[in-house]
């Protein structure tokens, strides 16, 4: 059943019989997965779903640059020596082990397998990533910071995948959740 319209002010576009609200932008965008998220997305619409406004879940872990005008709550990379931000001249634990540069690949593929490799990492029996999964809620609704996302982009896991940092968000939303 297609959602109704309504007209407000804002960036609200539609209201579902349920009563969650869904926007395109703003500080309630991209809160909350439902099997409409999918719908919306494969019709082209760019909508989410608001759970914060249903009041039904709390928000999804986001991705950005580090030098997001936005900020963000965690760093998840490597150190840094011309980082701006002082949290990214640290290591994190979070960062991705799988180096683009070890990669014998292009530069647009050596992307992509490092980040499968990092996937594969946090899923499998390794002690790191056991204790590192162990630490999936410290992630959690949070902004997390790489290099490798977009500058003004504000991802999720549910987005094409262009950091390791999404599969850490996909592990926090839906392993921690179950």
């Amino acid at each position: 059943m297609r959602p109704a319209p309504v007209t407000a002010p804002g960036d609200l576009v539609f209201a579902s019989p349920a009563g969650a609200c869904w926007h395109r932008s703003g500080p309630h965008a991209g809160y909350g997965v439902t099997s409409w998220t999918r719908s919306f997305a494969e019709i082209g619409l760019g909508l989410r779903p608001c759970r914060r406004c249903s009041g039904t879940d709390s928000r999804l872990t986001t991705v950005v640059h580090v030098n997001h005008p936005g900020g963000f709550d965690l760093y998840c990379g490597r150190a840094s020596r011309f980082a701006k931000n002082p949290a990214a001249r640290v290591s994190s634990p979070w960062h991705n082990p799988f180096r683009i540069g070890a990669c014998p690949a292009s530069a647009a593929s050596a992307r992509a397998i490092v980040i499968a490799l990092h996937a594969d990492f946090m899923e499998s029996d390794d002690p790191a990533a056991v204790k590192l999964r162990a630490r999936l809620h410290e992630l959690r609704g949070k902004r997390l910071a790489c290099w490798c996302a977009p500058v003004d982009a504000v991802l999720t896991w549910e987005d094409p995948i262009v950091c390791h940092c999404q599969t850490l968000a996909r592990l926090a939303d839906t392993l921690v959740a179950s």
